[in-house]
């Protein structure tokens, strides 16, 4: 009879403090994207049994149900208690490098002619990733390079991973495929 293959559980990591990179969309801010995840991070910070929780026979069904992973993972739980003062989660939001610029041929329902002043203001706190003239696109390897120094900038602190909505949602997408391409 072949061996059965062991994996090798890492050891416990402390979820106790978790960062997690949010790539805002276009037209918008990161504070502004952050203000509206108030209930994301409510159901984030809300402590997960996996061993005997209501998820324990799908999470062995889909290949996770090692009792060694299943002790790293709920020893998380056991260490840090079910009280949700003991985990804390930290959106990093960074703005997008440009200005967000209305282009009459993809934005036509906004009128810059006839914007008042507050909007106008509004408008000029606004970012986005890369900047758009008709179908020409520029400013992407600005972006990346932003994310990159922002990524490396946390020091022992590492990122969980990276959360996008919308243009944000796409650079995600992005980041990823160049990650995986690049060996990782």
């Amino acid at each position: 009879m072949a061996p059965t293959p062991t994996r090798t559980v890492p050891p416990v990591k402390d979820y106790s403090k978790r960062k997690i990179l949010v790539l805002h969309g276009d037209r918008q801010t990161g504070d502004l994207l952050v203000g509206r995840m108030s209930s994301l991070k409510r159901k984030l910070l809300k402590p997960r049994n996996y061993k005997n929780g209501p998820l324990a026979d799908e999470i062995a069904a889909i290949g996770i149900g090692d009792p060694a992973l299943q002790e790293s993972i709920s020893d998380n739980t056991e260490i840090l208690g079910k009280d949700p003062n003991n985990y804390k989660i930290e959106f990093v939001a960074p703005d997008g490098p440009y200005v967000w610029k209305a282009d009459p041929s993809v934005h036509r329902y906004v009128q810059p002619h006839n914007e008042n002043e507050e909007a106008q203001r509004e408008n000029d706190l606004m970012r986005t990733w890369w900047e758009r003239n008709g179908n020409e696109y520029g400013g992407l390897e600005e972006s990346l390079d932003m994310i990159l120094a922002t990524w490396n900038s946390v020091g022992d602190e590492s990122f969980e991973g990276i959360l996008g909505f919308s243009r944000g949602a796409r650079l995600t997408h992005l980041i990823a495929t160049l990650h995986e391409a690049s060996g990782g």
